[in-house]
């Protein structure tokens, strides 16, 4: 591939600000503790819900929006993340 003009990006060994779906399950876990289940019924039921409100095309965009940037912005940095 490399003869063909395509580079290699080396990320680091866990990044999962770089990862959408890592963070869309930091947002369900919170929005399904937020809902508090007390039963395996209602877990399930606030799962579905979440996951259903979550997945919505315009919720997912700001999980995309930047995502260029933010690789960009690991290859400038060599893989090093800085804290926030």
């Amino acid at each position: 591939m490399q003869n063909q003009g395509f580079g290699r990006v080396v990320f680091p060994i866990y990044s999962p600000d770089l990862n959408p779906i890592e963070n869309l399950w930091s947002a369900l876990k919170d929005s399904v503790a937020k809902d508090a289940p007390g039963t395996e019924d209602r877990l399930i039921a606030s799962l579905k819900r979440n996951w259903e409100i979550l997945t919505l095309p315009r919720n997912l965009r700001p999980y995309f929006e930047n995502l260029v940037s933010r690789y960009q912005r690991c290859i400038d940095l060599d893989g090093i993340k800085l804290s926030a």
